[in-house]
C-alpha cells in the first residue's frame, strides 16, 4: 500500500477529534441528538483548523446507522466508512473552486430532487464555497431556501466576506477559531507517541509557532521532518530541516538591540545573509522576541501569583535571557524600539537594497538613547546616569537644552504672533506660492493653476484668499472646495505664510489664473512668431511667385 501522510492518516473522524474546536462539536451534536437539524450550514475559518473534517463527521453522525449514542457515529458501519473514504455517493464533496458556474449548480438542483439511495440524507459539501460566481449564487438560492426535506447544504470557506448577503441569512453560520499553541502541543505529542518518534521540547515550540494556528499546517511539517530524522526530533534537526534560523542568533541580535551593542547586532544580521535566510522572517523573528520581552516586562511588575512563561511560547533557557533583558530597557522604550522595526520592515519589503536598509535599520534601534517622561524634563539639566530612566507616561528623546534670555523685550517678540507682510505683487506672489505648493502636492499645484488670486487680506491673525474661477472651470472649484483638499492646502499654505489660511471661491468673467495667462501668453507668442514670418522677404516672394496671397500658416 502507498504511503499516507499524517495529515490525512491522522484527520479527525470524530466530534472528540475536532481539536480547538468544542464549541462547534457540542453545538452539532446537540443539535443531531434533539432533532433540530437545519438545512443550511455555513463552516468558517482559516485554513487547517477542521472545516472540512467536521463536516465529514457531521455528515457521518447524521448518516451512521449504528450510532453508540444520538449524535455521535461508530466509525464502523459501511456508511461511516465510505463517507471517511469520500466514496459516498449520497454524501457530495464539491470543489467550489473548479465547480463555479450556473450548469454545476444547475446539476445540484436537478440531482437534489432525487432520495438517496439508502439512509435518510443526501448530504452536499461544497468547499471554498466564496469561489461560486454571482449567477451560481443566485441559482442555488431558491434549493438552498426551501430544499426537499432529506437534503442537507454544508458549506466551507476560508472568506466568508465574499459570500452574499441572501446565502448568509439562509445558513446556520459557525467560526472556526485558530488552535491554540497547547492545544497544538498536545495533538502533535500525541501523534509523536503513536508513530514512536520523540521530540524535544524546544523543538515542539518552533514547530506549534511555525504552524500558525494550523492543525493541518503543523502535522504537515512534522512529515516533513519525520523524513530527515524518523525516531528522535531536536531542534537542530528541525531548524535545518525547514530551513529556519538558529534561535541563538536571533536572541544574539535583540540582547544587542537592547544592550545597546550595535556592532553585536550587526554580526548577527552578517550571518543570517551569508546562510541565505529570508532578512523579512528573521525581522519578524525580532519582532517576536522583542514582543516577548515587552510582555515579561509589563507582568513582572504586575505579578500576583501566576506564570509569566504561559503567556510566552519559549523554552526555559529562552524565558531566562528575556528576563534578563528586561532590566536594560523601560517598557516605553521597548514599545519605541518595536515601532521603528516594524516600519522599518515594512519599507524593507519594497527595497531593492534590503541588507543596506536592514543594517541602518539595527544602529538606529541600537542606539536610542534613554528616555524621560515630559513632566520631568528640566531644561539645562542632563541625566548622567547610564541605566535607562523608568517611565510610566508617554516619552520622549532628551531634546538639546535651550536658553532663555531674562530680556522681557525679547520674551515678548518670541511669544508674538508671526507676522506676514502684504505682497506688493500679488500676480508674482500667486505663481510664488503655486510653485511651492506643487513641488510638494504636484496634484492639488496643478488644481490652483486653474485659480486667480483675486483678493488677498490680512485679517488679525489669518489670512483670506479670494480665489476666481471662471464658469467652465467650476469641476476644479468642487475638488478644491472638498474637505481632503482643504485641509492639505491649508497645512502648506501655513508652513509657507506661517499664518492660518482660509478661502473662499468666487466666480468671475474672465479667469486671468496661471493656466489662462500662460496660454494666451503661448498664444502671443506664437502670433508674432507668425506676423514674422509672414513679413520675411522669402514669403513675399513665395506669394509673388504663386500670385496668391498667403492666408493661413500654423506653427507647432
Amino acid at each position: 500500500m502507498s504511503y499516507l501522510g499524517l495529515a490525512r492518516k491522522w484527520r479527525s473522524q470524530t466530534f472528540a477529534d475536532l481539536v480547538g474546536q468544542g464549541h462547534i462539536a457540542k453545538t452539532i451534536s446537540n443539535a443531531i441528538r434533539l432533532n433540530r437539524i437545519g438545512h443550511g450550514y455555513l463552516f468558517t475559518g482559516t485554513r487547517g483548523i477542521g472545516k472540512t473534517s467536521a463536516a465529514r463527521i457531521f455528515s457521518k453522525a447524521l448518516r451512521c446507522t449504528n450510532p453508540p449514542e444520538p449524535g455521535l457515529s461508530c466509525n464502523q458501519c459501511e456508511d461511516c466508512l465510505q463517507i471517511a473514504e469520500g466514496r459516498s455517493v449520497d454524501v457530495l464533496e464539491i470543489d467550489g473552486a473548479s465547480n463555479n458556474g450556473v450548469d454545476a449548480v444547475r446539476e445540484i438542483r436537478e440531482n437534489a430532487k432525487y432520495l438517496p439511495s439508502h439512509g435518510k440524507y443526501k448530504i452536499y459539501i461544497i468547499d471554498e464555497v466564496h469561489m461560486l460566481t454571482t449567477a451560481a449564487f443566485n441559482a442555488l438560492l431558491k434549493t438552498l431556501e426551501e430544499p426537499p426535506a432529506h437534503v442537507i447544504f454544508i458549506f466551507a470557506t476560508t472568506d466568508p466576506q465574499k459570500i452574499p448577503a441572501t446565502v448568509l441569512s439562509r445558513c446556520q453560520r459557525f467560526d472556526f477559531k485558530r488552535i491554540s499553541e497547547k492545544d497544538l502541543k498536545d495533538r502533535l505529542s500525541f501523534i509523536c507517541a503513536q508513530e514512536k518518534v520523540e521530540i524535544d521540547e524546544a523543538a515542539l515550540n518552533i514547530l506549534t509557532r511555525e504552524s500558525e494556528g494550523s492543525m493541518r499546517d503543523a502535522i504537515s511539517l512534522l512529515d516533513q521532518i519525520l523524513s530527515t530524522s524518523s525516531t528522535r526530533i531536536t531542534m537542530e534537526e528541525l531548524q535545518s530541516a525547514l530551513g529556519l534560523i538558529d534561535r541563538k542568533v536571533i536572541l544574539d541580535c535583540v540582547a544587542a538591540i537592547i544592550k545597546k551593542q550595535p556592532k553585536e547586532a550587526l554580526e548577527a544580521l552578517g550571518k543570517v545573509y551569508l546562510h541565505g535566510f529570508d532578512l523579512k522572517q528573521f525581522g519578524r523573528e525580532i519582532l517576536r522576541v522583542i514582543r516577548h520581552t515587552m510582555v515579561a516586562s509589563l507582568l513582572s511588575k504586575n505579578a500576583s501569583g501566576f506564570e509569566i512563561s504561559k503567556y510566552l511560547d519559549l523554552s526555559d533557557t529562552e524565558f531566562k535571557e528575556v528576563q534578563e533583558l528586561c532590566t536594560h530597557r523601560s517598557s516605553d522604550e521597548l514599545d519605541l524600539i518595536f515601532r521603528v522595526l516594524s516600519h522599518g520592515l515594512e519599507e524593507l519589503g519594497r527595497s531593492q537594497t534590503a541588507k543596506l536598509l536592514f543594517d541602518v535599520l539595527l544602529m538606529k534601534v541600537s542606539t536610542f538613547t534613554s528616555l524621560v517622561k515630559v513632566a520631568d524634563y528640566k531644561p539645562g539639566v542632563t541625566t548622567t546616569s547610564s541605566a535607562p530612566t523608568r517611565i510610566d507616561s508617554i516619552a520622549v528623546a532628551m531634546p538639546p537644552s535651550p536658553t532663555f534670555s531674562t530680556n522681557v523685550a525679547s520674551a515678548a517678540v518670541a511669544t508674538a504672533a508671526p507676522s506676514f507682510e502684504a505682497p506688493q505683487n500679488l500676480l508674482q506672489w500667486w505663481k510664488s506660492v503655486v510653485s511651492q505648493v506643487k513641488a510638494k502636492k504636484p496634484l492639488v499645484g496643478s488644481l490652483l493653476e486653474n485659480f486667480s488670486l483675486e483678493k488677498f487680506q490680512k485679517e488679525t491673525s489669518s489670512l483670506l484668499l479670494t480665489l476666481g474661477y471662471s464658469k467652465d472651470h467650476a469641476f476644479y472649484k468642487e475638488q478644491l472646495a472638498s474637505k481632503a483638499y482643504q485641509e492639505l492646502i491649508i497645512q502648506i499654505m501655513r508652513a509657507i505664510t506661517g499664518m492660518p489660511t482660509r478661502f473662499e471661491f468666487k466666480e468671475v468673467q474672465k479667469n486671468q489664473s496661471i493656466a489662462a495667462l500662460e496660454k494666451e501668453q503661448k498664444t502671443n507668442i506664437m502670433e508674432m512668431k507668425r506676423k514674422t514670418v509672414l513679413e520675411t522677404e522669402a514669403s513675399q516672394a513665395t506669394e509673388k511667385l504663386l500670385g496668391a496671397k498667403l492666408e493661413k500658416l500654423e506653427i507647432f
